[in-house]
């Protein structure tokens, strides 16, 4: 037996390699089932053309949330820091390391310094974004709400939303849903949260708000007003609930839009004699 290479390089019949067969795996392709398609979703460009066309003045309102921060420490201005956390949200990304890969991408780091006015050639960092969101106060960034909804009504952008007459005594009017919405349940204590004691004696602490929401008969949607629902410090007899922020929240929209004709979506937890009683007097 020699060492040196066969001369013949088609080799003999029973030493022939493998090879990968040529038709299709099998369960590749099977009958009945479709492959889902990738939902389209919303291309980043368009929503910056939108916020610029439709909010002209959304960095103006930007800069009127409190900043903690000390200034001189402070590479990222607020409109830098907000405007990716609420464009990541929009386009679907739900995690802040999906927003870190979005900012190898030039074309997007670009546009996002656009829309948000950036001093920097870069992006922040998701930590960055989210240790400022963290610490600012949620009440600043839920008074945005109405006043982009007012901006929306003075431009005559959402007249189409109004629903027919006849469900509000010859007006038409807006519906608004009115629901909780829970944001983080922890088992440690969490700062204002409710909480909830189970049979076996442990407790799970919650952060949950009041969302009123315009909604049409076509699917859109438009945040309007946030109550959140939160212990107050020290002692108390009973825990805010979904009843009381309701009550709040009512006020606070009759007194922000006085004028407004809408038509409440609730469920039966607020069918009580209080919430009615708000209603009428508010018409």
């Amino acid at each position: 037996m020699g060492s040196g290479i066969q001369a013949n390089t088609k080799g003999h019949e029973g030493n022939q390699c493998a090879r990968r067969a040529a038709h299709t795996p099998a369960g590749a392709s099977r009958p009945g089932r479709k492959p889902k398609e990738k939902e389209p979703g919303i291309n980043d460009a368009n929503l910056f053309h939108i916020l610029k066309v439709i909010f002209p003045n959304f960095l103006k309102k930007l800069s009127l949330l409190k900043d903690f921060r000390v200034k001189w420490r402070s590479t990222f201005s607020v409109p830098e820091l907000v405007v990716p956390a609420v464009i990541e949200r929009a386009i679907g990304n739900r995690s802040n390391r999906q927003h870190d890969l979005d900012k190898s991408s030039e074309c997007f780091v670009d546009n996002m310094l656009r829309l948000s006015n950036g001093k920097t050639d870069r992006l922040p960092h998701s930590d960055t974004i989210r240790y400022f969101l963290e610490r600012e106060e949620s009440e600043c960034l839920a008074d945005l709400l109405p006043l982009f909804f007012s901006r929306l009504l003075r431009d005559r952008r959402i007249g189409g939303m109004r629903c027919a007459r006849e469900l509000n005594g010859g007006k038409e009017s807006f519906l608004i849903a009115v629901d909780g919405v829970h944001f983080h349940t922890s088992s440690a204590p969490l700062e204002h949260s409710t909480h909830r004691t189970h049979a076996d004696g442990t407790s799970e602490y919650m952060l949950v708000a009041l969302q009123a929401t315009v909604v049409s008969p076509q699917g859109v949607r438009i945040p309007l007003m946030v109550e959140f629902i939160e212990n107050p410090d020290g002692d108390y007899d009973k825990q805010d609930c979904e009843l009381k922020a309701c009550k709040r929240l009512l006020r606070r929209m009759k007194e922000r839009f006085p004028h407004l004709s809408v038509t409440l979506l609730m469920d039966g937890l607020y069918l009580c004699e209080d919430i009615l009683k708000i209603c009428r007097v508010n018409n």
